[in-house]
């Protein structure tokens, strides 16, 4: 008893550093958790980007072959079909820029998570606050966040 009472003090510091020990190491435990949500966050962003990317290239595409074939059958519907091969020559014009017209809106309103994104990086763009892209894209702030310091950081 008399050495508890005689090194009370290094006791308690010792406590002390225990405590301190104990509570450092749940803060860093959740540090690194966070750091990872945060870096999947990064990375499905990248991801939709990406995809966004290939899908705008392939509207740019498609967007320019259907200009070709509206240029094409503009110019076959101001001249009189002289035989049936441009008769039907026109008519296969016509079917393609239709199709071609469909899977351009199609495209255009499938994948609305990347409208989302995209969105949200317009308003970043429009100086809009971390709130309004919360509440305008139903975003959760880290998302919203990351969306305008990806942003900020181009």
């Amino acid at each position: 008893m008399e050495f508890w009472v005689a090194n009370k003090a290094i006791v308690i510091a010792i406590g002390a550093l225990l405590f301190n020990v104990v509570v450092w190491g749940i803060f860093a435990l959740k540090q690194r958790t966070e750091n990872a949500r945060i870096a999947a966050l990064e990375s499905e962003i990248r991801n939709l980007k990406q995809k966004q990317k290939q899908q705008e290239e392939f509207l740019n595409e498609l967007r320019m072959a259907t200009q070709g074939m509206s240029q094409k059958l503009t110019s076959l519907q101001h001249k009189e079909p002289e035989d049936m091969v441009r008769q039907f020559e026109f008519n296969e014009l016509q079917q393609n820029v239709q199709a071609l017209q469909s899977k351009l809106q199609t495209l255009e309103t499938e994948d609305p998570n990347s409208r989302l994104y995209t969105k949200a990086s317009k308003l970043v763009a429009s100086g809009a606050s971390i709130e309004e892209i919360m509440q305008e894209c139903d975003l959760p702030r880290a998302e919203a966040e990351l969306v305008m310091s990806l942003h900020t950081a181009k």
